[in-house]
């Protein structure tokens, strides 16, 4: 064979392989497919992972609601890299039990298309909080107490409302502070209450999750109390009404639920006229008390958090921590004793500080009687130098 048929035969089998090289590299492939929330009613969030040799071009999300028919969207460019999400929202339907359909279709920059396979999501009932337990520290008339309430309920909690009658009619406060942590969320209201003995206060907690979704414990009731100036605060089981006062000297408190057999008790002063305050909190975790473990979280009366500076460690004795807190200004305080590893076990005592006023005394001038006195005493004196000279 001549040279020029061998480079005939050169050119057409490079055209051969031009001609078929994109057929050789891979369509676009999906994996790792996802969608962020299977609840009715609520929009879902639908992802697939695409590759492609030649470079992802862009996708189209096709979606069935329930209807039994799907429906494509509009393509959607990718940035033709080699790989790359797919991420499509969509507002799911509002009855629970609907099986929805999805899939995609994407493309490479060759135009080479592919199909991902189809998905499935059965919509379930979106979640609703629960209230596990709420409880009143204390009814004694005119002091501050804290107004609690724990709750369960997935995707955690974005916010809490108190609602609180005590005699004037239902007014709403937000919670001084709110934990949610592993499915739980804690939540507490520092307020005082009516200064009358036998006044009814009502009370309820309105919850808020991450769908905004809300719920609310019963509207509960309790008759404000005379007490001693000291006085024990105290917790309930969930039915919202306080047990009696059991200590004339100290405001005491214990968390209202144990967890994994742990709770935390803690010990407030009545009231601390000067220098620290000083708290005791009992730790039971783990067949044992501890002086470890804890967060202490301290607030004023207005719901500021005091800060960490403001607690320092005083000791431990036979499983008893003791905490200085140095308060700064006259008032109400709420200190709160959580387990660092779940902040459902907890406890609070409320206490009141007050910084004492400080008179200067004066040294005492020489009084007008006094100096008219030693005048006349004086003038008497020369009268009598007169009369014997």
């Amino acid at each position: 064979m001549g040279f020029g048929s061998r480079a005939r035969v050169y050119v057409f089998l490079l055209a051969a392989i031009a001609s078929i090289a994109p057929s050789v590299l891979a369509a676009p492939q999906s994996s790792l497919n996802s969608s962020s929330s299977p609840y009715a009613g609520f929009p879902s969030t639908f992802s697939l992972f695409w590759t492609a040799d030649a470079g992802v071009s862009g996708f189209v999300f096709s979606f069935d609601n329930g209807s039994g028919v799907f429906e494509n969207g509009s393509w959607a460019a990718f940035n033709s890299s080699n790989f790359t999400w797919a991420n499509a929202s969509r507002p799911l339907g509002a009855l629970p039990g609907t099986l929805v359909r999805w899939m995609e279709f994407a493309n490479d920059s060759n135009g080479a298309w592919n199909a991902s396979q189809t998905y499935l999501l059965n919509l379930t009932p979106a979640p609703v909080p629960l209230p596990l337990n709420w409880s009143v520290s204390s009814s004694c008339a005119s002091q501050p107490v804290n107004f609690s309430s724990v709750w369960s309920g997935p995707g955690g909690f974005s916010s809490f409302v108190f609602s609180v009658d005590g005699g004037s009619g239902l007014a709403n406060y937000s919670a001084t502070s709110f934990t949610s942590q592993n499915g739980q969320g804690y939540a507490y209201l520092l307020k005082r209450l009516p200064s009358t003995a036998g006044q009814n206060v009502s009370w309820r907690v309105f919850a808020f999750n991450s769908l905004g979704i809300s719920n609310s414990t019963p509207l509960e009731s309790f008759n404000t109390t005379g007490c001693a100036p000291a006085n024990a605060s105290q917790g309930s089981n969930g039915n919202g009404t306080p047990t009696p006062v059991t200590s004339p000297s100290q405001r005491a408190a214990s968390s209202s639920i144990s967890v994994s057999a742990s709770h935390i008790g803690i010990t407030c002063p009545y009231t601390t006229f000067q220098g620290p305050l000083e708290v005791s909190v009992n730790y039971f975790n783990n067949g044992a008390y501890s002086c470890d473990g804890m967060t202490l979280e301290v607030r004023d009366q207005t719901g500021r958090a005091l800060g960490r500076n403001a607690v320092s460690p005083a000791g431990c004795s036979n499983g008893r921590a003791e905490f200085y807190i140095n308060a700064t200004s006259t008032g109400d305080y709420l200190v709160t004793a959580f387990a660092s590893a779940d902040h459902s076990v907890n406890a609070s005592c409320s206490t009141n500080y007050r910084i004492p006023s400080i008179e200067i005394n004066r040294v005492p001038e020489f009084s007008p009687p006094l100096a008219a006195l030693v005048a006349i005493v004086a003038l008497g004196l020369m009268r009598m130098g007169k009369k014997f000279e």
